[in-house]
């Protein structure tokens, strides 16, 4: 049975949307930055560069030099930054015990695809050289579980070695959108439109053929990818892009692990602190990547 704190959180969203009225990027992106909150108690921000990529580094207390996680933030590709993810990746950091790195990728529609993903793969090949002996996870909700998913397919293309780990938190995998849930799960999801991803979609792609597998994951070659864990709500319009990933994965002889949280909408993780289930899936998410990170003793 689903909590009351997230039947309250549900609500909170329902009239937030309804609040927010016609699609506004402006407004959007002020919005998520907004409702980022703050990072838990042990751990603190600070601000560099990766690959000349403004990054933020979200560091627990006492964490390692040897691990470290590229977290892709979500916002449509159009939107979302550190701050819109500051609570989520804040306690992703803590619950997982080591540095998580937040690139401020480009935006669409000022930047459209392959932006965003040069710039994940300029972070993630900067990492690799500052950490020549670290292990290396990479993470993403919505928009950038897609992205995350993209790098992992673009460096196996490469013939580059894949990070530790990938985990997905609801993840936005096709950008045709056409599928299924996008239509029964409609009216049960307040936090994403089927009208929003259009629009963001023709954004990111500028005239770019949806089906591109670096563009829509879910339709790549998805043999040798790193391990992964992909967390999606049965009540989300994206449902269906999870289930054909981890279909994808599992029949190319991959590593994956496929979550359906019954009642759960999109990126319900965003709710930590606050919503049993999202404690509970960002605890999941830990107990998933520590041991392939090398962090086998849970953090003080």
């Amino acid at each position: 049975m689903t909590s009351e704190q997230f039947h309250r959180y549900r609500d909170l969203v329902v009239r937030a949307r309804e609040a927010a009225g016609p699609f506004d990027l402006d407004a959007m992106r002020e919005r998520l930055d907004q409702i980022g909150g703050e990072l838990p108690d042990g751990a603190a921000l600070a601000w560099r560069h990766l690959g000349g990529v403004r990054v933020g580094v979200v560091t627990p207390d006492a964490a390692p030099d040897d691990a470290v996680v590229l977290y892709l933030h979500g916002g449509g590709y159009v939107a979302g930054s550190v701050r819109s993810h500051l609570a989520l990746v804040g306690a992703l950091a803590v619950a997982i015990g080591c540095r998580v790195v937040v690139p401020e990728y480009r935006l669409a529609p000022e930047h459209p695809h392959p932006a965003a993903l040069d710039d994940a793969l300029a972070v993630y090949r900067a990492l690799e050289v500052e950490r020549s002996n670290a292990r290396i996870g990479v993470m993403g909700d919505s928009a950038g579980g897609g992205l995350a998913a993209a790098l992992l397919v673009r460096l196996r293309e490469a013939g580059s070695a894949q990070p530790e780990i990938g985990v997905l938190l609801s993840p936005w995998l096709d950008l045709t959108n056409d599928s299924p849930s996008r239509r029964s799960r409609a009216d049960v999801d307040p936090a994403v439109t089927v009208a929003e991803t259009e629009v963001m979609s023709a954004a990111y792609l500028a005239g770019a053929d949806p089906r591109v597998p670096l563009v829509s994951p879910v339709g790549a070659d998805l043999a040798g990818l790193a391990p992964m864990l992909v967390q999606v709500g049965d009540a989300e319009v994206l449902l269906d892009d999870s289930v054909r990933f981890a279909d994808g994965v599992a029949t190319a002889k991959g590593e994956v692990e496929l979550e359906v949280w019954p009642e759960m909408i999109h990126v319900w993780h965003a709710a930590v602190g606050h919503v049993p289930e999202a404690d509970r899936a960002i605890e999941r998410i830990a107990a998933f990547a520590r041991p392939r990170l090398g962090l086998n003793a849970s953090p003080s």
